[in-house]
């Protein structure tokens, strides 16, 4: 419970964080007149993700992040049956030899 509330904690400070960093960008553009992009924003824009991060702007197709989802988790999947293969291995090893 303590590790859960911890690291939502820090979330939250992060959060804030950004916030605060946003705040004040958008404060420094009004004072000087100047066009700069936010600290860190997400938003979805017709079917696309358009991530701004330290005023760089990233554009994700929404097919692509749902096809890169799929095949990363067909691919986590695959590698815990094999994890789980592996350890089923070992556990029979390990009966022959040390339980009979």
């Amino acid at each position: 419970m303590t590790r859960l509330l911890r690291s939502v904690m820090i979330l939250v400070i992060i959060i804030l964080i950004i916030a605060g960093l946003n705040t004040s960008n958008q404060g420094n553009n009004i004072l000087t007149a100047e066009a700069r992009k936010s600290v860190f924003s997400i938003k979805i824009v017709d079917k696309n993700l358009e991530v701004v991060a330290l005023g760089e702007e990233y554009t994700y197709s929404g097919r692509e992040l749902i096809q890169d989802n799929r095949q990363a988790i067909y691919k986590a999947q695959k590698l815990l049956h094999s994890i789980s293969n592996y350890f089923k291995r070992i556990w029979t090893i390990f009966k022959v030899l040390v339980l009979e």
